[in-house]
């Protein structure tokens, strides 16, 4: 009964299926990186700090905003975008502002077959594909714990 509603990014790009991801919230995590001074195959982690700023809390009411219209819409929304595994803080900052039931699902894909599909459509070396996996991947397993 999960939608992931209507506005999705298309299919294309090595993903003929489709990528399933909101275009305003990958818009917004774009937006988040920037600020950060992040891309998103940047070797460093989020700043946290950055939370505090604020050009920060207009993207969280931004993001705010974006959730309401979702929700006034489809009761039970989720959405899914890789950033999202770096900016994890951002999104629990953001779901404060909300009386919600949030879950995470944590899908984890071999960072072998990973590092094959960077080095392959991004012609990023295999070795920067394993520290991205492990960037984009360990700091969410200590949160799940």
């Amino acid at each position: 009964g999960l939608s992931l509603g209507g506005n999705l990014l298309p299919a294309g790009g090595g993903n003929e299926k489709g990528v399933w991801e909101d275009k305003g919230v990958v818009d917004l995590n774009e937006r988040v990186l920037k600020l950060a001074g992040l891309t998103w195959d940047s070797i460093v982690q989020f700043p946290d700090v950055l939370l505090e700023s604020q050009e920060c809390k207009v993207l969280i009411a931004d993001a705010v905003k974006l959730i309401e219209q979702r929700l006034s819409d489809m009761p039970l929304w989720g959405f899914k975008d890789p950033r999202c595994a770096r900016l994890l803080p951002f999104w629990m900052e953001v779901f404060s502002h909300f009386e919600l039931e949030v879950n995470y699902i944590v899908s984890i894909r071999n960072p072998i077959d990973i590092a094959l599909s960077l080095e392959k459509r991004d012609e990023i070396s295999f070795l920067k594909a394993q520290i991205l996996w492990l960037i984009h991947t360990l700091p969410n397993l200590q949160w799940a714990q």
